[in-house]
């Protein structure tokens, strides 16, 4: 291991939908000296890493899921974790 390496570092930005979260993203990505990976929801979204059309049909309860991947606490995480493990054995 790499002794003298600077350790990682997360930049989380939280707003309300449309309020410029992506935009501050880019922005940041054109300004930081250090490049760094803009990955949103919308991404899980676009990409159908989440299962749309089965959430929209009301077959999978997103509003049961949300809180758990939106809270941002080690236990909410680890909750959204273990429920995107379920979504996909689901999938598969």
């Amino acid at each position: 291991m790499d002794t003298n390496r600077e350790l990682e570092k997360i930049i989380l930005i939280n707003g309300a939908s449309s309020s410029g979260k992506s935009t501050l993203a880019r922005q940041l990505q054109q300004t930081l000296p250090i490049p760094f990976w803009h990955f949103s929801f919308d991404h899980l979204r676009d990409s159908n890493a989440l299962p749309m059309t089965r959430i929209r049909s009301g077959e999978i309860d997103w509003s049961a899921m949300r809180p758990a991947v939106f809270d941002g606490s080690v236990e909410s995480a680890k909750e959204a974790i273990d429920v995107l493990e379920r979504l996909e054995r689901t999938i598969k």
